[in-house]
This record gives C-alpha cells, sequence and structure tokens, in this order.
C-alpha cells in the first residue's frame, strides 16, 4: 500500500477514486494513505478497508478545497469521525456503510457540514446517539437510516429545517412511530416524506 499512497503523488489532478484493502481471500485489511492531502483536485472518494490510523481522517480533511463526495465502508472507526469531517465544507454526499463506525455515539456542531445534501448510516449497529446541534447540516434534503438497530430518535432533527426525504428501513415500530409524530411539528404538513419500510420489528 505505501507504493500506492507514493503513485498517488504523480496524479495530483485526479477526481475520483475508490480503494479497497482485501487479501487474496477477500478479507479486510488495513488502508494506509499517507498522501490524499496532495489530491487538490479529488471531489470523490470511497475507502473500502480498516482505518485503523486516526491521521487518515485528518488527511481526508486536508481535502476541505475539493472533496464532494465521501463513502467509508468497513473502516472500524471507534473514535466518533464528525467532527474533522464536517470541516469539509464543500461536502455534499456522506455514507457510512457496516461497520465503518462503532462506537455509540456521534456529534455534529453548529456550523459543521454547511453544504452537506445526503447523508446516510448504513447499518451502523452499536450507533446509539446522533447528536445535531442547531445550524448544523443546514442544507441537508435526505437522510438515511437503514437497520440501525439501537440507534434513539435523535432530538436535534428538530433543526434540520431544510430535510425533504426521510427513509427508514428495518427499524423499531417505536423508531418510526416518534418521527411520524414529530415530522408535522418540525417540518409541516408536506414539506417531509418519511419512507417507512413495511417490514418493521
Amino acid at each position: 500500500m505505501s507504493s500506492l499512497a507514493d503513485s498517488l503523488v504523480e496524479v495530483k489532478q485526479l477526481q475520483e477514486l475508490t480503494l479497497k484493502s482485501i487479501d487474496e481471500v477477500s478479507q479486510l485489511e488495513d488502508l494506509y494513505v499517507d498522501h490524499l492531502s496532495c489530491l487538490k483536485n479529488l471531489s470523490s472518494l470511497y475507502l473500502f478497508g480498516k482505518l485503523n490510523d486516526p491521521f487518515i481522517i485528518m488527511n481526508i480533511t486536508a481535502l476541505s478545497q475539493s472533496l464532494t463526495d465521501l463513502t467509508l465502508s468497513a473502516s472500524g472507526l471507534s473514535d466518533d469521525p464528525m467532527p474533522q469531517l464536517e470541516k469539509l465544507h464543500k461536502l455534499e454526499f456522506l455514507t457510512f456503510y457496516s461497520p465503518s463506525y462503532t462506537g455509540k455515539s456521534m456529534f455534529c456542531s453548529k456550523g459543521g457540514f454547511p453544504k452537506l445534501q445526503v447523508l446516510k448510516f448504513i447499518m451502523l449497529q452499536e450507533l446509539e446517539e446522533w447528536h445535531v446541534e442547531e445550524q448544523a447540516m443546514q442544507s441537508l434534503k435526505k437522510l438515511e437510516f437503514p437497520s440501525c438497530e439501537k440507534l434513539e430518535v435523535p432530538s436535534g432533527l428538530i433543526h434540520l429545517k431544510t430535510l425533504r426525504e426521510l427513509k427508514l428501513k428495518m427499524m423499531s415500530f417505536d423508531f418510526t412511530r416518534q418521527v411520524e409524530k414529530r415530522k408535522e411539528q418540525t417540518w409541516g404538513h408536506n414539506s417531509v416524506f418519511a419512507v417507512i419500510n413495511t417490514d418493521l420489528r
């Protein structure tokens, strides 16, 4: 992986990048990318593999002038990445696939993710709390929570005034019932569409 990282220096005009780290029997391996910050024109980044080095997230945030689309999969992050990722002030799309984050809580602060339009938490099965401060994610339009079994309804949903689509799949009946109660109160009668999967637990 170090040779790959070195080669990235030579393609500084790269705009899209997908990196996967698996062995010959498709087992996950550590993903080492030390030179992401040199890719000043990178707009789309997909990382599949273990991110054991916390400085990788800092390397990603060094792309704040260009990155608009970020997907993390199987990263195994134990520390909340949001305080760093929310500094990506041009980011429009952010997706977490299982098990990209193994912690119990996430925190999005005031002024963070100013351009973010789509946020997906896909099968983050250890996530219990997602805190959203007022004036965080002021451009968010679409939010998805597929199969986040332990997640409690975030009280900070009331701050997401621009939200237009909320997708829930394989979430508990109690979770969806609480969301429906808040929907009209927070966003008005027809301004947000909660797509509730019929296969509720």
